[in-house]
This record gives structure tokens, sequence and C-alpha cells, in this order.
């Protein structure tokens, strides 16, 4: 998504592999999953339609990586794949650490709207 990377940047890569699994990456590490399952799917990350299940437990971890906040995590999860994660390529994706800021900005107008 973005160009060059600021000092401390980070970037995430998600790839879609030929049997369906996803990986998720952070400066080439996995990202760990937060081990809070999102029914009616299993804890697998996933991107693209629904709001719950892989693509709430991608947006739990990556949002739980970025801020270092569990709680603000959890309460920006929906806005957050609303503003990114149903809009990525289903195949796979790679955003940086402003992508994710810009996506949490999104996020708090969604969740400043509906308290």
């Amino acid at each position: 998504m973005s160009g060059l990377l600021a000092p401390g940047n980070r970037t995430y890569d998600g790839t879609r592999h030929p049997d369906g699994t996803t990986s998720v990456r952070v400066d080439g590490q996995l990202l760990r999953s937060r081990g809070q399952s999102f029914a009616p799917s299993s804890a697998a990350f996933d991107w693209g339609e629904g709001e719950t299940g892989g693509a709430a437990q991608l947006a739990l971890a990556l949002l739980t990586e970025h801020l270092g906040d569990d709680r603000e995590a959890r309460r920006l999860l929906r806005g957050f794949v609303r503003a990114v994660l149903r809009s990525l390529p289903r195949q796979g994706w790679t955003m940086d650490s402003l992508d994710i800021d810009a996506g949490l900005s999104a996020a708090r107008e969604t969740v400043g709207r509906s308290a």
C-alpha cells in the first residue's frame, strides 16, 4: 500500500496459499493469533468478506501488535475490519504501519458514530 518505509515502520504481509490456508507476517515473522475464537469460523486469519471469524481474529492480532493495547484493539476491531480488511485483495496484500494508522483513524470514526 505505502511506498518507502519510515524508520521504525513495520511491514505486514498476508498470503493465501494454494490450499486456502493463510499466513500473516510482521517484518518477516509470523503474526501470532491472540487466542480468542470468533465464531462461526476457526481461529485462522482471513480477510475480505465478513466481520467475524478469521477477519476478526486478524484484526485483533494486527491491532494488538500495532497498538500494544489489547483492550483498545478489541474496541476498534469491527471498524478496522470494515475500513481495511474487507477491501484487501483475496490472494495477498502488503501494508505498513502508516496504513494501519490510516485504518485506525477510519475505525475510530466508525466507533465514534455508533457510540
